[in-house]
């Protein structure tokens, strides 16, 4: 199980995952999640979310 919340959304939803190698498909489809490196990229609807890790902040 794994909780999310899309950018610009206040709503959290609980969905399940299926993991094949980088790539995180959320069950319900229109949502896909690759880890790169320290980054992830979420696309959902039709857009790819960038959230790449700061290396200034480590």
């Amino acid at each position: 199980m794994v909780d999310y919340l899309l950018p610009g959304s206040d709503i959290m939803e609980r969905r399940t995952y299926t993991r094949q190698g980088a790539l995180l498909t959320l069950e319900g489809g229109g949502i896909a999640m690759e880890v790169r490196g320290d980054s992830l990229y979420v696309d959902a609807y039709g857009h790819r979310h960038p959230y790449v890790a700061d290396r200034d902040l480590r």
